[in-house]
């Protein structure tokens, strides 16, 4: 433990490496975003994520320790600005929303809770990640990226063992009574029986999490030394997003090692390292998108043999709502959380008879809340032309800043 918290800096207090060590661990239990409902009555919308019962934490503890020293600092990079005015844009909307919101309801829902809900939400979420800012400021980069790539490859090794034992049992169709007990606790949703998803509540979850870990695994896997143990951790990854037939997982996995490999060759090109990725990486990773499930002809065929023409439906259908709410509120949108609200009067009527859409449009209390289904859609649903600008701002900011760096 006293080698763990030397990551942190040796002439920092307690209370700081406290701080760091809830960070590390918020971050490690990620993946267990499937907590049972029960939770929910201590930190409401939060509490299914099992990360949020140390980033909370972590969190007040960063106000207690840096408001008094006044140690709090503003981030210069032109990204934060643009995502506080993210925040302040919904908090304009609501008053230019201000009769649709009070005056929605459904699901037992109304619209002003919904808003006030997902507005104190977002900005726990930002100020979170200000707080994370200026807890790691004082370090290394060496450190940071150690301390985060080590965290996550743990909690990556935690997934791949439950999620070995997990394939095992719905291929060769063996019982293991302490998995199903776990998967009872932390699954959510049914109709899953022959789709993997390891700790995650369901199986579309491992895309999301690969999106943020992978870049870490890559870095942690890089430390070792020994190339089978490479091979080892990164053919898990392939076989649970394999087994997990999300389709977002499989576009996102090659997307994101081919963005590694041009980022790389733009700092130092190397045609054997460049290689050795193509082989270990992209080749394997093509092998299992082609022959999947998920494959790319099942993602956009809707025939009736194709078994994803409902969810494909469902998805399309989603998005096609949320950008019709943005078209009819083209500045600031319907206000934040106000999407599902207003899904009735915007589903397209070719997907009027899908089963899914139905349990989203049913008023019934209890019953599934619609999702978007694609994150631009939403925030051009609930935040217009305006929220959709400063989002992809935010990113582009990124992109090049990113893109300096490795060109310099």
């Amino acid at each position: 433990m006293t080698k763990f918290f030397k990551g942190f800096g040796s002439n920092e207090s307690s209370i700081y490496k406290i701080i760091g060590f809830l960070f590390l661990l918020s971050i490690f239990f990620l993946p267990i975003n499937g907590f049972p409902p029960y939770f929910k009555k201590y930190l409401g919308e939060l509490g299914a994520e099992a990360g949020n019962y140390f980033l909370l934490p972590a969190v007040l503890l960063s106000l207690v320790y840096f408001f008094p020293k006044r140690k709090f600092t503003f981030p210069s990079h032109r990204s934060w600005i643009l995502l506080f005015l993210f925040l302040i844009l919904f908090a304009a909307s609501l008053f230019m929303n201000f009769n649709s919101i009070t005056e929605s309801s459904f699901k037992g829902r109304g619209g002003l809770e919904k808003f006030v809900v997902q507005f104190l939400l977002l900005g726990f979420e930002i100020f979170s990640v200000f707080a994370i800012y200026n807890f790691l400021k004082s370090l290394s980069w060496e450190n940071v990226n150690k301390l985060f790539s080590r965290v996550i490859l743990f909690s990556y090794i935690l997934i791949l063992v439950y999620g070995f034992f997990e394939i095992i049992s719905m291929v060769w169709g063996v019982e293991i009574g302490l998995l199903a007990m776990i998967g009872k606790m932390m699954h959510s949703g049914s109709g899953y029986a022959f789709r993997a998803r390891s700790l995650f509540a369901e199986p579309s979850f491992i895309a999301i999490y690969f999106s943020f870990s992978l870049p870490w695994l890559i870095s942690a896997f890089e430390e070792k030394k020994t190339k089978l143990m490479v091979v080892a951790l990164y053919i898990g990854v392939l076989i649970l997003v394999y087994f997990s037939f999300s389709r977002a997982a499989l576009i996102m996995l090659n997307f994101q090692v081919l963005l590694y490999l041009c980022f790389h060759s733009l700092k130092r090109f190397n045609s054997k390292f460049i290689r050795h990725y193509i082989l270990l990486f992209i080749i394997p990773a093509l092998f299992v998108l082609v022959f999947s499930k998920a494959s790319p002809t099942t993602l956009l065929n809707d025939n009736n043999q194709n078994i994803h023409k409902a969810s494909n439906s469902t998805r399309k259908a989603m998005q096609v709502a949320g950008i019709k709410m943005g078209l009819e509120n083209p500045i600031v949108g319907l206000g934040l959380g106000q999407y599902g609200f207003h899904i009735k009067d915007h589903i397209p009527d070719w997907v009027e008879d899908n089963i899914e859409i139905r349990s989203y449009k049913s008023d019934i209390v209890g019953s599934p809340w619609p999702p978007v289904h694609g994150l631009f859609a939403r925030i051009f649903a609930e935040g217009g032309s305006l929220g959709l600008f400063i989002w992809c701002s935010i990113w582009l900011y990124i992109f090049i800043s990113v893109y300096k760096k490795y060109t310099l």
